[in-house]
């Protein structure tokens, strides 16, 4: 758009207001003047200036609503349909609803068949921003691709906006490095624009980066600004501070608790498990609790997947064994294979996986997995997650009766507490982990006191169901689900189903 656009005019004046005003008064004085001078196009596209700052301040139903507002206000001009059509998928995408925003998307193309190059070129990138949310493999690339040539074009407010979802999606396919570049356009397309909103994302995304490395977070103060609370910045930031609290034993570099209350209250529907994943995690290392509705979501997508590795950790380090069944059954099932790691939550999926499996009592699969993690790690320049998955390797085969070589756990205890104390990671406490994992349902000796399949069964008997509809849930023959069950009242002393579940309660199988 030119200059004199009055749409890019509000956003300047909008963008360089000092702190403590707000952006109504011009948005609204600009509405007003469109509507004196009957020019119901520029009235309707004013409607996308308030969406940006609705969605800036974590009001995403409000900027639904305005960009609505203004299809049902435009005039029947393609392109100007067009332009409220690619604002609402813009929308959609920052608020984690990366389906419809394809949906939204493919509807331009059935309004404008033939957009401006530029037009063109946002609805490209809006594409591979819902597709890397989707978590797609190669969408990345494409999405880095599509930056590119908005760099080319000049396009600084779009390749701003659009470089902070890049980055996560980096990250989970386990290119951090390849994130660095992209926060320094980040920073530079920031100075460009006056923006102190995507400062403030540049800085945390730069510590995010830096925290799988041993950099520990700092506290960061949310300016407030026209365009409100930067919720995707203090959604980062709430999950590395919380991973740093596990992973140094507790000491948070800040309080988390407001922080997260007011991301509650702000954050769009696709964000709203963060914080809880995030302080399921912390309270499971400290008072080995986890909540008791600490399921497997139903998908996972970009902005999700921190969360949910936060809580499945949580449920490894004091889940019962039901719970790490269930979950340790839903990585193999639901979790995109090509993820290997959260930007917010820095762990690696193998050794979040590896502590399920082993709290489900599969010990041999945690040890396979936690191996996989020392090497992935390794390859890949993680050297937190490096030391700890060494520590709690070492654990694993010094307390279990596997045939391993004193020589070779004593190694890996060794390297992984130098490694450790070289990123200020707590050895003792990741080491106390997997320990408690290995006897968590153990009576007299390592093995557990239930299999995998008869904690899932038992788990079904307490809620109450037969023997036949525990098989129907498990794709079993009900004889089979009886044979499980007699295994189970043997192992744990009892005769009966109440006895059973009472007893598994008691030694936190269920």
């Amino acid at each position: 758009m030119a200059a004199s656009d009055p749409v890019q005019r509000v956003r300047q004046v909008i963008r360089d207001l000092p702190p403590g005003e707000t952006w109504h008064t011009p948005y609204q004085e600009a509405v007003r003047a469109a509507h004196v001078a009957s020019d119901l196009a520029t009235a309707a596209r004013l409607t996308t200036v308030a969406a940006v700052c609705h969605i800036a301040a974590g009001q995403y139903r409000e900027a639904l609503a305005e960009v609505d507002f203004g299809l049902r206000l435009a005039p029947d001009i393609p392109a100007v349909r067009a332009e409220l059509l690619r604002a609402r998928a813009s929308v959609e995408v920052f608020g984690a609803e990366p389906e419809t925003a394809l949906r939204t998307l493919d509807e331009i193309s059935l309004v404008d068949p033939a957009p401006s190059d530029l037009g063109r070129l946002e609805q490209l990138v809006h594409r591979r921003v819902a597709q890397c949310v989707l978590l797609e493999a190669q969408a990345p690339g494409g999405l880095a691709e599509a930056l590119h040539a908005v760099e080319r074009a000049g396009q600084s407010t779009l390749a701003a906006t659009s470089i902070p979802r890049l980055i996560p999606a980096l990250v989970a396919f386990g290119n951090l490095d390849a994130g660095r570049p992209w926060v320094e356009t980040l920073a530079a397309q920031a100075e460009v624009l006056r923006s102190r909103w995507h400062r403030l994302e540049a800085r945390v995304l730069e510590e995010a980066l830096y925290a799988p490395r041993g950099r520990i977070h700092q506290a960061i103060e949310w300016p407030e600004h026209p365009l409100g609370f930067d919720y995707f910045a203090a959604w980062i930031a709430a999950g590395i501070s919380s991973y740093q609290a596990v992973v140094t034993g507790g000491r948070a570099p800040r309080p988390l608790s407001g922080l997260v209350n007011r991301l509650q209250s702000v954050v769009p529907p696709g964000f709203r498990s963060g914080p809880e994943g995030f302080q399921a995690a912390v309270g499971a290392h400290l008072d080995r609790r986890v909540p008791a509705e600490a399921e497997p979501p139903a998908r996972v997508t970009l902005f999700t997947a921190s969360s949910t590795l936060a809580m499945a950790e949580a449920v490894a380090l004091a889940g019962s064994q039901s719970q790490a069944v269930t979950w340790a059954r839903w990585f193999e099932e639901s979790w995109p294979e090509a993820v290997a790691t959260t930007l917010a939550w820095p762990a690696l999926v193998l050794r979040v996986r590896a502590l399920l499996e082993v709290r489900s009592g599969d010990v041999n699969t945690g040890v396979r997995l936690l191996r996989a993690a020392v090497r992935w790690a390794d390859g890949h320049g993680y050297p937190v997650e490096a030391a700890i998955a060494r520590i709690q390797l070492a654990e694993m085969l010094a307390h279990t009766p596997m045939t391993t070589a004193r020589r070779e756990w004593e190694e890996l205890r060794r390297a992984g507490r130098l490694g450790g104390r070289a990123v200020g990671i707590d050895a003792s406490a990741a080491a106390h982990a997997v320990v408690e994992a290995a006897s968590l349902g153990r009576f007299d000796s390592v093995r557990p006191a239930l299999t995998p399949r008869e904690a899932e069964v038992l788990h079904l008997l307490a809620e109450g169901r037969s023997y036949r509809t525990a098989a129907e849930a498990l794709g079993l023959e009900w004889r089979t689900v009886q044979v499980h069950a007699r295994n189970i009242y043997q192992k744990l002393g009892v005769h009966s189903k109440v006895e059973a579940v009472l007893a598994a309660r008691d030694a936190g199988l269920i």
